[in-house]
């Protein structure tokens, strides 16, 4: 019998992801350096990143390229450079919804919305079971849920002179709430309550306000970059504060006057442009210049913040792009499914996308990194079912 001696080896698993603020001496042997395109899953383990499938084209119902989408109503929504929208069911049926011709058979013959339009210039909000869509150029349009499109109104008088033309949407406590307005750039719009047409000027009853934000900003509060819902408080978001406000307080005058009250403001914690946000159910998640952060109600009711991202910061920063234009492209996105959230780094060479696993589908307890290359997109949203499209 010949015998020969073997010693133990032991597979790296990498199974705590990406680490780049550890030096090669002091790093765990849980992490890597490197980890890229390769998953950390919840359960420990680790596998290639999934490609991508084709699902449809839209240039044959409407002009211009993709912009951004959204999943409404049982349709996912695409958005144009042309100003126009298409509406695509499962099957990858795609029907226009909104362009100069379906506007000027709407009552009045308006025009359409303007054309040229630019990745990451829409953003748009539910409320009642109706889409609000904003561009920041045009007035908004609501979609209602028979997915006919028409411009937001004042039910009362089917006007619309006094609805903001704004950058950004929300929807808050029963109030819709627009802010990037170019001409009052730190003021946020709320809306009457319970309706999403009835703004400042529009007939009684109305209790719709405007406020100035920016003042509660020590630094960084030229303009508001984007605006959140989180349980019953709108994030107003700027470069590197967030301000938390909450809406629904009312004085005792006759009839009472809303007053929403600025209950915090959370500064070095901003955003990189207003799609680099994602609302789960326990945390709100903001991906800055800095890094990654979320908000979390605490046992006061109130708003903490916490650093996610201390383990890539290293690698992350330098890769945020300096110019405001890549920066309102950059944009984030939740994949359920597997606990993931992506917030994709836009660059005219090859896209950055910075990947955080949780081990909580409802929140970011526990998170790793990893980070994919070969992903060039303008948009992505989640379905019902947590399909990432």
């Amino acid at each position: 019998v010949i015998a020969r001696e073997y010693k133990d080896a032991t597979l790296a698993d990498f199974s705590g992801g990406l680490d780049l603020t550890d030096n090669d001496i002091t790093l765990k042997s849980r992490f890597s350096k490197v980890l890229t395109n390769i998953n950390r899953n919840t359960d420990g383990s680790n596998s290639v990143r999934w490609g991508t499938k084709f699902f449809c084209r839209i240039d044959a119902a409407v002009s211009g390229d993709i912009i951004e989408t959204v999943y409404f109503n049982g349709y996912i929504l695409a958005f144009t450079t042309g100003g126009e929208i298409a509406k695509i069911d499962d099957t990858g049926t795609v029907t226009a919804i909104w362009n100069s011709t379906i506007a000027a058979a709407l009552v009045g013959a308006p025009s359409g919305w303007s054309t040229g339009l630019a990745v990451g210039q829409i953003d748009t909000t539910e409320f009642k079971g109706e889409l609000i869509i904003v561009n920041g150029t045009d007035k908004p349009l609501i979609v209602h849920n028979t997915m006919a499109v028409e411009y937001l109104n004042d039910p009362a008088t089917g006007s619309n002179i006094n609805t903001p033309i704004g950058s950004f949407v929300t929807t808050v406590s029963n109030y819709v709430v627009m802010a990037g307005i170019s001409a009052a750039p730190s003021d946020i719009y709320i809306s009457n309550q319970a309706t999403s047409g009835v703004w400042l000027g529009d007939s009684a009853p109305n209790d719709a306000v405007v406020i100035s934000i920016g003042s509660y900003v020590p630094a960084n509060s030229g303009a508001i970059l984007g605006i959140g819902s989180f349980r019953n408080f709108l994030m107003v978001a700027f470069e590197g504060a967030i301000v938390v406000v909450e809406l629904g307080q009312y004085d005792t005058s006759t009839p009472p006057v809303h007053q929403p009250k600025v209950q915090d403001d959370i500064v070095d914690h901003g955003i990189i442009g207003h799609r680099t946000t994602v609302t789960m159910k326990n945390d709100f998640i903001m991906a800055d210049v800095l890094g990654w952060h979320s908000a979390v109600r605490n046992q006061f009711g109130l708003v903490d913040t916490n650093d996610l991202s201390t383990l890539i910061d290293p690698g992350y920063i330098p890769t945020v792009p300096s110019s405001s234009v890549d920066r309102t492209r950059c944009f984030s996105v939740r994949n359920p499914l597997e606990s993931r959230v992506m917030t994709v780094l836009y660059s005219a060479t090859d896209p950055v996308v910075w990947v955080m696993t949780s081990s909580d589908k409802q929140s970011v307890k526990n998170q790793s990194w990893n980070k994919y290359s070969g992903m060039d997109w303008d948009a992505g949203r989640k379905e019902e079912r947590g399909r990432v499209f």
